[in-house]
């Protein structure tokens, strides 16, 4: 599990619905990859787990759960309806894709300064 959180390297997050169900996966450069944690003990939305492509709990809940991998609780709190509502609840049926650097720029966006990163990561931001 993702112990260090917020996470300050970079990061794929993959949702896709399988035939036994949804997941949703934190896939690290180095090939490392975990479950996404649902965040809970944050905010309980959705017990029964997470969502998208519309504007209910579960989709609730995956929005405070890829917030939270990247700011603190008060801020993936005060930030998962907003981006539920423009990025989780607009996203299709199939397999999907989120990077760090998908979510940094809805925060820029936003006007929300950008948590802290590895050097590598403040590389990328410094060329786009």
């Amino acid at each position: 599990m993702f112990n260090l959180v917020p996470l300050r390297g970079d990061f794929l997050i993959r949702g896709d619905r399988m035939p036994d169900g949804i997941t949703v996966t934190v896939m690290m450069p180095n090939g490392h990859k975990e479950p996404l944690p649902w965040r809970l003990e944050w905010v309980n939305h959705s017990p029964t787990g997470l969502e998208w492509g519309y504007g209910g709990s579960g989709p609730h809940q995956l929005a405070l759960a890829i917030l939270g991998l990247l700011l603190t609780r008060q801020n993936a709190q005060r930030l998962h309806g907003q981006f539920c509502d423009e990025v989780v609840a607009h996203i299709g049926r199939g397999p999907w894709y989120i990077s760090r650097q998908d979510i940094e720029r809805r925060l820029i966006a936003w006007g929300e300064p950008l948590p802290p990163c590895t050097p590598a990561v403040q590389r990328m931001r410094d060329r786009s």
